[in-house]
């Protein structure tokens, strides 16, 4: 099953990679189209090293799901690392993010998790966002206190949204359609992943459609 289920997307790169580098060789490509197609290629190399990244993560969380180091850190300051990191793909589609992360009674949102692995359910989720999002989109973040010892996270879009059909398999591994949020350029693990780090701190994520129009993520952390 998992060879079959990444097979195609580990030989669709290739295959690029393999026909744009032979057509400079042979001369079909000519030496002033080279930088257009080396490109090219360069962004396939990223979307194998991507893909391949993402296998990594999910079989080490199959293998160790409980095996996380816990640190108390402040979760608004992960969210805007998060944001800034992603500054050029925001500007590039002129996307506006709305955020609000207000302290809760007046303190800081500190949180006990892996702060690594929260990082990485926040990009996943963001960046998700960002691809689905038209120019000049919206995304949305924010936070709130959940009960006495939870805080939730809300990541939502005014993107084209999930389908009724395909909302029960979002988090499945490998899951990918035309009408997905993994996208068919994504390796079918990106949410798949966000499942199973928040399983592993004892968590749940939930989708849904979102009041702007797109979808809705929200997840909950222990508050420390």
């Amino acid at each position: 099953d998992f060879i079959a289920s990444v097979s195609h997307d580990l030989r669709t790169p290739l295959t690029s990679i393999s026909g744009f580098v032979t057509a400079m060789l042979d001369g079909t490509i000519p030496p002033e189209l080279h930088e257009k197609y080396l490109t090219t290629v360069q962004e396939e190399t990223k979307r194998l090293s991507s893909l391949v990244q993402d296998m990594n993560t999910m079989i080490t969380l199959e293998q160790d799901p409980e095996d996380l180091e816990m640190t108390k850190f402040n979760v608004t300051e992960v969210i805007a690392r998060v944001i800034d990191s992603m500054e050029v793909l925001l500007l590039t589609k002129n996307i506006s993010v709305q955020t609000n992360v207000r302290p809760i009674q007046g303190e800081e949102i500190m949180i006990m998790a892996n702060e690594k692995q929260i990082e990485r359910v926040l990009h996943n989720l963001i960046s998700n966002a960002i691809k689905f999002v038209n120019e000049y989109g919206i995304i949305s973040i924010r936070t709130e206190k959940v009960g006495k010892n939870r805080v939730r996270i809300e990541v939502e879009d005014n993107g084209p949204g999930i389908t009724q059909e395909d909302l029960p398999f979002i988090f499945d591994r490998f899951f990918k359609s035309d009408r997905s949020r993994t996208g068919r350029k994504g390796s079918g693990l990106g949410l798949y992943i966000c499942k199973k780090i928040l399983q592993a701190h004892g968590q749940s994520i939930f989708a849904s459609k979102s009041q702007l129009g797109g979808a809705k993520f929200e997840f909950t952390l222990l508050l420390a």
